[in-house]
């Protein structure tokens, strides 16, 4: 099943974590459970967890524009922190 399905299944709205990111994390979450099993999915750090200069292409816009960048992040990240925690109960 596509990624983009399972989080739509999962309650996420694609408007706000953006269309490609459903398929770069399930492309991550596996790059990292083949290395290093069920236990790498449970580590806690975000180091090298985002690909360098994410951020750079902000720093030139409003600060209003910056602000709703960083709600739309922060949204992101909370729905991938909620479905983390679905399928650690699930397993």
């Amino acid at each position: 099943m596509p990624p983009s399905w399972i989080f739509k299944e999962a309650g996420f709205s694609l408007a706000v974590i953006g269309r490609s990111a459903p398929k770069w994390c399930v492309s991550r979450w596996l790059k990292t459970f083949r290395k290093k099993g069920k236990a790498g999915l449970r580590e806690d750090g975000r180091k090298g967890s985002y690909p360098r200069g994410r951020s750079k292409g902000i720093k030139h816009l409003p600060d209003k524009e910056k602000i709703r960048y960083m709600e739309a992040q922060i949204a992101y990240l909370k729905a991938e922190n909620s479905f983390l925690a679905k399928l650690r109960k699930k397993s």
